[in-house]
């Protein structure tokens, strides 16, 4: 009897194991105690934990006989740390979800005893109900939202009108999650929308505040808890800077915005700090994760040398190591960089100084930073900031649980308080690393040793390390989304492509980052291992690309634009689209107009622009490129082939501007048939020759009701004619007599034409008086770049095509009642700026149009490619905020006329 009963004791011991220790007391013996109720230590106390919970404090405690002892000689006792800006690899669809768990306890073997998840998923919401009842060693967990945003992302709710982000934040709210996440691209008016709503769903809205959308000022009106010092770097620019946009947030990655940090006036960091805390003392700044992905210099050899490297999956390690070798930021100096760090580091501070509350967050695991290691790091950045080691103390545990409203039960290390506990091996006061010298965790009243919390880590890191089954059909196989770069003299091209199988054969289809070329189709051959993607170029050399798959590398040699270079892509799963496309036909008379509608995903009728043509055999494609920006922004986008082009019927050759003209109004009118578009936010652009026709529209239409020119001529086509062949005979290096006379004989030619429009009977005699001087040059080297034929043949050109030559453009000017938005390169020689400005500021304003912005961009083209004065090889670039800028100018419109 005795026997069973000796075995029913044991059982029961082992089974209920986790009660027994849960209900047990706990003293921590002779320990140093950190307390971060103020600045102090508590040399050789003893701290008393029952149920979890701290019941006594003091050098002089009576310790329970049946209590675990924890001897704290020589060691330091602070507040189990807290990080307010985590993510996890599992949140990601490509990891496994079984894999969380060890995600977490990472995190606690690095002291870390609460969390803030900052894009929640409904994963994340169970794992925090486990977590509340202990069923799973985690810390305590917050989620905020799936993200709002203005464009897809994943995981998201892409919101692009105030409906949209009230119903976000309500089904977010319904849900369970803990803050509304707000991230990028979300239009002002959709963000004061989310903003409103949360505050009547008693939800506190956290996270970006993007600086050309949102902004630093409108984010701090609304109170918002603002992570990563985001729009700061834009509000202290002078007033005077050149450029209005910094490096916050996404356009960190664009080197150009770099050029800012030259500008930024530190008269202005205390002015914005008392701001900040006036608004919201809470401050996230992630510094660490920022100035040591992006400010420091990060060699290979020292992310390999990282504790927390061996956790990756060689993808990712892969991945992020290429990035670093080739990351445009390469292009930025160390010291541009290094400003920048020293910038933000001085606006923590004064944040700090001017009575904010500081707080840690990670910002992990991106770029091979991992959570709970990572939570240190941040740490010592904030000390490298100027913080005192308490004040960066009280960012990982005090501040955190006063903003989480948990200050009574956590953060600090006072009686009645939950025991979440770190207990370290030496002084943090002393040296802020310390609390990487951990002898063991406390976690709600369950202590663990760092022993053994090492073995976790030990088991974990080749579960993540393998985590990502290796697909064996990728080897060989070029199907997938391939992200990557060109690579000459320490210059890089981003170029995306998506690769799929049709059959047996694939369809490859390329984005040009750096040089807004979308939607490029290439062919694609294979011989043995190696794969050639090639598309032919008019009246130059195809661009090919050329190399080897191995596993999800991609690699080797690519020619075009009459430059050689190299080749580096990486293997990702395709995207899911933000975006539909529709293929779409509309009728203008006889003629049938082919296209594409490309709708971005939202649930309402929503804002659209018509995008007409430049001059010559123009398809829809390239708009495509163009039209993605507004798409990506909430905007639909209609795009077609011109007239005889691709799939449309009809002649360009023969049309005049307004039959052109007339064709946008078609697709006006089927666009009125559609219950997906909003009809009072119609806009109608055009670059080149559409600079002619997007106005010509408006005037036809009372629908129309924005419009936007991009390298508009503001004077008639022949005369624009003469000026462009010149430009290009000087380009060329002729002579400014081979210029005059080139442009004499062209003059004279359009003499006869406007004759012939006119019906002048002597329109026949002087064609052949000027075919005859036309021969007589007919063998200068100067003919070609002057566009001139040899002579004059019989057939005359059509009516139409003459119409479209002396198109006047200042009477249109003078109808355009509707707001207009000017867009020009100071480079242009295909028209000129300043003239062709001039007239058409003077007209809208004499019409009494005010309504108008004008926006001029240096060292660009008529391409809209940047000018390179040098003349050495480079790849072609196209500005990035030069589309971005019609689009913002788009936005305000719009909201400004609802």
């Amino acid at each position: 009897m005795r026997l069973l009963q000796n075995f029913l004791i044991i059982f029961l011991t082992t089974f209920f194991g986790f009660l027994v220790i849960s209900g047990q007391t706990i003293a921590f013996k002779n320990v140093n105690v950190i307390p971060m109720n103020k600045e102090q230590v508590l040399p050789n106390h003893t701290v008393l934990i029952k149920d979890g919970i701290i019941v006594e404090i003091g050098s002089k405690v009576n310790v329970p006989k049946d209590a675990q002892i924890i001897d704290g000689t020589g060691k330091y006792l602070i507040p189990g740390l807290i990080d307010m800006h985590v993510h996890m690899l599992s949140d990601d669809a490509e990891y496994p979800k079984n894999i969380a768990e060890d995600e977490l306890k990472i995190m606690v073997a690095n002291g870390v005893t609460t969390v803030r998840f900052m894009i929640g998923t409904p994963e994340q919401l169970v794992l925090r109900e486990k977590s509340a009842k202990s069923e799973i060693i985690a810390p305590t967990i917050y989620a905020a939202s799936p993200h709002l945003t203005g464009r897809e992302q994943g995981n998201d709710f892409v919101v692009n009108t105030p409906d949209e982000a009230r119903e976000a934040v309500r089904k977010s709210k319904a849900a369970g999650y803990d803050f509304i996440k707000v991230t990028t691209y979300i239009k002002p008016e959709v963000y004061e929308a989310a903003v409103d709503e949360a505050a009547k769903q008693n939800i506190r809205v956290v996270g970006h505040a993007d600086s050309r959308f949102v902004g630093l000022e409108r984010a701090l009106k609304a109170k918002q808890q603002i992570e990563h010092l985001d729009g700061y770097l834009e509000a202290l620019l002078k007033e005077d800077a050149p450029m209005k946009g910094s490096v916050s947030d996404i356009y960190i990655y664009q080197p150009k915005n770099w050029e800012s940090i030259d500008y930024v006036d530190e008269n202005k960091i205390p002015i914005i700090a008392k701001r900040t805390v006036e608004s919201n003392p809470f401050v996230d700044p992630t510094q660490s994760f920022m100035k040591n992905t992006f400010g420091l210099f990060r060699s290979e050899e020292s992310i390999r040398a990282q504790p927390d490297f061996k956790f990756y999956p060689k993808k990712n390690q892969d991945f992020y190591i290429n990035y670093m070798k080739r990351t445009p930021l390469n292009q930025v100096s160390w010291e541009k960089r290094a400003r920048w760090v020293e910038i933000k580091n001085k606006m923590i501070k004064a944040i700090y100084d001017a009575g904010g509350k500081i707080m840690v967050g990670s910002d992990t695991p991106e770029f091979l930073w991992l959570y709970g290691f990572t939570e240190h790091r941040e740490m010592k950045a904030l000390n490298d900031a100027g913080l005192s080691t308490y004040a960066v103390l009280e960012a990982a545990t005090k501040n955190p649980s006063e903003y989480l409203g948990t200050l009574d039960k956590t953060g600090t290390i006072e009686k009645g308080k939950r025991a979440d506990l770190v207990l370290l091996n030496a002084n943090p006061l002393e040296n802020i690393s310390a609390t990487e010298n951990r002898a063991g965790v406390m976690l709600k009243g369950k202590y663990y040793t760092q022993a053994e919390m090492n073995k976790w880590l030990d088991e974990a890191a080749p579960k993540l390390h393998n985590s990502l089954k290796e697909d064996e059909t990728k080897n060989n196989n070029l199907e997938g989304f391939w992200q990557g770069a060109v690579t000459i003299a320490n210059k890089f091209w981003r170029v995306n492509f998506t690769v799929k199988k049709d059959g047996e054969n694939y369809k490859a289809v390329a984005d040009f980052l750096d040089a807004d070329g979308y939607g490029r189709e290439f062919s694609v051959s294979q011989n043995g291992e190696n794969f050639r993607l090639e598309r032919g170029q008019p009246n130059a050399n195809p661009i090919v690309f050329e190399g080897k798959v191995e596993g999800d590398s991609f690699k080797g040699n690519w020619s075009g634009v009459g430059i050689k270079a190299a080749f580096d892509f990486l293997r990702f799963s395709i995207p899911k689209p933000s975006y539909k496309e529709e293929e779409v036909t509309f009728k203008n008379g006889d003629v049938t107009l082919s296209g594409t509608l490309l709708l971005p995903n939202r649930q309402t009728p929503g804002p659209v622009v018509v995008f007409t043509h430049g001059g010559g055999a123009e398809t829809r494609l390239p708009n495509k490129s163009w039209a993605l920006h507004f798409v990506r922004r909430g905007f639909a986008a209609l795009i077609y082939d011109k007239r005889g082009t691709g799939k449309s019927t009809g002649s360009w050759q023969t049309s005049s501007m307004e039959d052109l003209a007339d064709d946008a109004l078609a697709g006006i009118n089927f666009l009125k048939t559609r219950t997906d578009i909003d009809l009072k936010k119609i806009t109608v652009a055009g670059h080149s020759q559409g600079g002619w026709i997007a106005p010509l529209t408006a005037t036809k239409s009372n629908d129309v009701s924005f419009v936007i020119t991009s390298a508009a001529s503001g004077i008639s086509p022949d005369k624009q004619s003469i000026f462009h062949r010149a430009n290009v005979m000087r380009e060329e290096g002729f002579s400014e007599d081979a210029v005059k006379i080139a442009t004499d004989l062209r003059e004279k030619l359009y003499a006869t034409g406007k004759m012939l429009l006119n019906n002048d009977p002597n329109a026949a005699a002087e064609r052949k008086k000027v075919s005859a001087e036309l021969e007589k040059y007919a063998k200068e080297p100067w003919l070609d770049a002057a566009a001139l034929p040899p002579n004059l043949d019989e057939d005359k050109p059509s009516r139409g095509a003459l119409e479209l030559l002396f198109f006047q453009p200042v009477p249109m000017w003078e109808k355009v009642k509707v707001p207009v938005f000017l867009v020009w390169g100071d480079k242009d020689t295909v028209v000129p700026v300043v003239e062709g400005r001039k007239i058409i500021e003077d007209t809208l304003s004499k019409n009494g149009n005010k309504d108008y912005s004008v926006k001029i961009f240096p060292n660009v083209d008529h391409g809209v490619v940047i000018v390179n004065p040098k003349k050495n090889s480079d790849f072609p670039r196209v500005p990035l905020d030069y589309y971005e800028s019609m689009v913002d100018w788009l936005v305000a419109q719009v909201a400004k006329n609802k």
